[in-house]
């Protein structure tokens, strides 16, 4: 199956941003929004993979992109059917992300996702959110990264040997060396790939921005290839 307007979810063309993450109803790609509904009878594919890619740095802190691809039989939105169903999420797109590397010695537990990350050496600065953080640092001695999402500039957890803590949460630990920029340069987050199997007619991507923020030129693809990229 070829990258054409028969596979194209959303083409690219507009800045994703909260005014115009609208999932299409129409086999018309909206010009403002770049998403159209593809019909899967004219490609005579099933078992699919949706790429998403995301070229360029989110422009605004603790700011998330969830996307979702929805199958239906009924083209449009009756208000009175919840017609559309998801059949794939692509994982959530963090703005601004830092991770760090973390010896527990008061063990993280999963409600401390969420929380605020505070470090001793600079306390009234580095307020980042918790993202995720690796199993091993639920339990004491444990040693793993733990990803923050920035507040702002100045969440940058710069001090080997800061005390971190999960504010109004459990976990306690030793922060390692500086963080970094995660997960790719300049933070950046890249390209997503969702395996799936379609069983309705009609497919479309539904994208949420969180805030006032933009994800750039972001566009979702299908394809028929289970594994992709492919180099040669």
């Amino acid at each position: 199956m070829a990258y054409d307007a028969l596979g194209i979810l959303l083409d690219g063309t507009i800045v994703l941003e909260p005014t115009v993450d609208i999932a299409p109803v129409s086999l018309t790609r909206n010009a403002a929004t770049g998403g159209a509904v593809i019909d899967l009878k004219k490609t005579g594919v099933k078992g699919l993979c949706a790429v998403m890619t995301c070229p360029s740095k989110p422009t605004t802190y603790v700011d998330s992109l969830t996307m979702a691809i929805e199958e239906s039989d009924i083209l449009g939105e009756p208000t009175a059917l919840k017609t559309w169903q998801a059949v794939a999420n692509f994982p959530v797109v963090y703005a601004m992300l830092r991770e760090l590397t973390v010896t527990a010695t008061t063990a993280f537990v999963a409600s401390d996702v969420g929380r605020i990350l505070t470090a001793t050496t600079d306390a009234a600065s580095d307020g980042g959110v918790i993202v995720s953080f690796d199993p091993a640092l639920l339990v004491i001695g444990g040693i793993g990264k733990v990803v923050v999402a920035m507040s702002d500039a100045n969440d940058d957890y710069t001090t080997a040997g800061d005390t971190v803590t999960a504010t109004a949460g459990t976990g306690i630990g030793t922060q390692g060396a500086a963080s970094v920029v995660s997960p790719s340069p300049a933070g950046i987050p890249g390209i997503y790939v969702v395996r799936f199997t379609a069983t309705k007619r009609y497919i479309r991507a539904n994208p949420v921005v969180s805030a006032g923020g933009s994800y750039g030129l972001v566009s979702v693809l299908l394809t028929d290839e289970a594994a992709w990229p492919k180099y040669h």
